[in-house]
């Protein structure tokens, strides 16, 4: 369950901040966070992945009273009618006609397409669906979560090769500032 909430893993696949996770951005423009909480679902409850207001209390950032008051509004009234597809036959209409005119589309969207996923933050909203009568099959939910297993582990892959790149270019300046120009002592 820790693993859940480490915030490393939340990272930005898009916009402003793309590759940074989110605790990084509340450092340096908790401004952007206000107002992806006040503006956008990125984080909604609806979609499986509320924002983590008292884990990333602890690390300093608290938003003000009316972004808080927002970003609840905004889940109470999110819609699942605008969850839209964008492609394929049913392309146009949201998931729950989708799931009304033909619910075995849905098990073939979780299995064969990236629609949903956290790459994006738009997470299958699974159990809002499921008061409407829609539990996907075991094949469709297990592709979901074996994409997801995926995207973390590319995560942690894209994580190492920044720490490794990071460590690199520190250790080039170091040399650089040692010797000068490549091949040459700085003596003073």
């Amino acid at each position: 369950m820790e693993e859940e909430f480490d915030l490393s893993k939340w990272v930005f696949h898009e916009g402003k901040y793309e590759g940074k996770n989110i605790l990084e951005v509340s450092k340096i423009d908790p401004q952007y966070l206000d107002w992806i909480l006040k503006s956008t679902d990125y984080f909604s409850p609806v979609l499986n992945r509320p924002f983590p207001f008292e884990i990333i209390a602890k690390f300093g950032y608290i938003p003000s009273p009316q972004v808080k008051e927002a970003y609840d509004k905004r889940a109470q009234d999110f819609d699942i009618n605008q969850l839209v597809l964008n492609f394929g036959k049913y392309k146009g209409m949201n998931i729950l006609q989708v799931f009304r005119k033909d619910h075995r589309y849905l098990d073939w969207v979780l299995k064969n397409t990236e629609l949903f996923n956290s790459r994006y933050f738009v997470f299958f909203p699974f159990e809002a669906m499921a008061k409407y009568g829609y539990i996907p099959s075991t094949d469709a939910k297990e592709a979901y979560d074996r994409r997801e297993e995926e995207f973390e582990a590319e995560l942690k892959d894209e994580e190492r090769e920044r720490i490794e790149a990071y460590w690199d270019d520190l250790i080039e300046d170091a040399w650089e500032d040692e010797m000068g120009e490549v091949g040459e002592w700085n003596i003073d």
